[in-house]
């Protein structure tokens, strides 16, 4: 099926987790999705190695794509998708850990911006030039490891989904309904507005098949770039001219840094959405050479074809 046709079937399995509304009920999903992707990053970087070390790329490495450069800091802001959850979760922490609560964050950043950096390094070293958007396309063709990645992979994005929009249905029902969010009837009304925001982000993501790059750039730059670092800032900017003692001296310069890859990447994105988009038909053709996989013994290449399960 085409990813357009998926997106109905997908709204009807997000739509009952959304309607949790306690966030410590988030817990076994926050920790499955989390066990779902270490175990999809791991057989993808097994399979990277395993073709680094039987066919490995004879292309000479290029250590900086310079023409998607500015592209590519949108999808570095990305990275940041998850800010939004930082001020909840100190919420819910207990008083007593409170204070250890910014060198978990630091940490916990400093791993992720590791892992990053091995696991694109490892698939671009394994893949060369034809390393694509989404490297699950990297995988061998109708093998029992794509299929189980992409399924991994899925109920981590599925799972994840409901967290990721629980920080925006705060302040969207606190807004909305105030002090008067309560009984049986605002609770239906809630219920309406998060089913509201499923099929608002569904339609969201109906562009991204064929122009993911482009459209994470777009992400990062409206939405990642200002809640990691703009706003934050400007806060403790204001925050420093109210109350005395707070080192401000720092704040408008990261204000000035976050409207400024604010600017470059949506101006990046919108110039690169023109361009031809990248085709992600129903049936992938891989050829073996890319993937590693011996010759024929007619020395034709392999060639498989299979559905594309996640987009």
């Amino acid at each position: 099926l085409a990813s357009q046709a998926l997106l109905p079937l997908v709204t009807l399995l997000l739509a009952p987790l959304v309607f949790v509304r306690d966030l410590r009920s988030y817990d076994w999903m926050n920790i499955t999705s989390g066990l779902a992707l270490t175990v999809a990053l791991l057989c993808i970087t097994a399979a990277a190695a395993w073709k680094r070390v039987v066919n490995p790329s004879k292309e000479p490495i290029l250590w900086a794509n310079y023409e998607a450069l500015s592209l590519s800091l949108g999808t570095a802001v990305y990275a940041f998708e998850g800010i939004g959850m930082v001020l909840p979760a100190y919420i819910g922490t207990s008083p007593k850990l409170r204070p250890y609560f910014k060198d978990l964050v630091t940490k916990t950043l400093s791993v992720l911006l590791a892992i990053l950096i091995f696991f694109a390094t490892s698939c671009y070293l394994a893949f060369g030039s034809r390393t694509q958007t989404i490297v699950l396309l990297q995988l061998p063709s109708g093998s029992d490891l794509k299929t189980s990645v992409q399924l991994l992979y899925s109920l981590a994005l599925a799972l994840t989904f409901p967290l990721a929009l629980w920080p925006a249905y705060k302040i969207l029902e606190a807004r909305t309904f105030g002090a008067h969010g309560k009984g049986r009837t605002a609770g239906s009304w809630h219920f309406a507005l998060r089913l509201f925001g499923v099929f608002l982000t569904v339609l969201l993501a109906l562009p991204g098949p064929g122009r993911l790059g482009e459209f994470v750039a777009l992400v990062g730059a409206l939405a990642c770039a200002p809640l990691a670092i703009t706003f934050p800032a400007l806060i403790h900017w204001g925050l420093g001219r109210r109350y005395a003692g707070l080192d401000t001296r720092g704040d408008l310069y990261l204000v000035v840094v976050g409207v400024l890859l604010t600017l470059v990447c949506l101006v990046t994105a919108a110039l690169h959405w023109d361009e031809q988009p990248e085709v992600l038909p129903r049936f992938c053709t891989v050829a073996a050479r890319d993937l590693g996989t011996s010759k024929g013994s007619s020395g034709d290449l392999f060639l498989f074809r299979s559905p594309l399960l996640l987009h």
